[in-house]
């Protein structure tokens, strides 16, 4: 079991280090300010689909409170699978952009995939999760990631993004408005 659990671990790091290689790697302007832009845009959205991730996760298990299969709580969904699945995602986002043979890209997409597959598996083997709390979690981490990077990579440069915070009685509301 704890071989599973290192397995898991190492595998999830694997995949946010090729994250951040990739995004290093993206076309990204000739002008050194330009690129040191797309970086810092490209590789903020990146961290916050990421964090979007841990967060609703986090979220869904103090909701649920699902006891492990080796006891303890918090078991539903995965956050190694909800992780890796984010990393993956974005990590193929990224791959889309570089140039290279269709041949390379197809295998690295499917070697990502994979890999978070592997992370997930090796969770449900730890005695760590059941197989529904690693498929939850695949899918909430598959879905952030390519949703966010999606949603703001491609954005025009003159409308920006917007926050907007409404205070109504008993709350506010916080509208996100961006073109697309």
């Amino acid at each position: 079991m704890d071989s599973a659990s290192r397995t898991a671990n190492y595998l999830e790091g694997i995949l946010v280090a090729e994250v951040f290689v990739t995004a290093l790697a993206t076309p990204s302007g000739e002008d050194s300010k330009e690129w040191v832009y797309s970086k810092a845009k490209g590789l903020s959205v990146e961290l916050g689909a990421e964090l979007v991730t841990a967060g609703v996760t986090s979220g869904l298990k103090d909701i649920t409170n699902r006891e492990r299969p080796s006891g303890g709580n918090n078991s539903f969904p995965s956050g190694h699978s909800s992780g890796a699945f984010t990393s993956s995602a974005l990590a193929n986002r990224n791959l889309e952009c570089i140039s290279m043979s269709d041949n390379l890209r197809f295998a690295l997409e499917v070697g990502n995939v994979l890999l978070a597959t592997a992370t997930a598996w090796a969770r449900v083997e730890a005695n760590g999760h059941f197989l529904s709390d690693v498929l939850a979690g695949a899918a909430i981490g598959h879905f952030f990631g390519a949703f966010i990077h999606d949603a703001f990579m491609g954005l025009p440069e003159e409308n920006p993004v917007q926050v907007k915070v409404v205070p109504l009685h008993g709350g506010a509301l916080v509208a996100l408005s961006f073109p697309f």
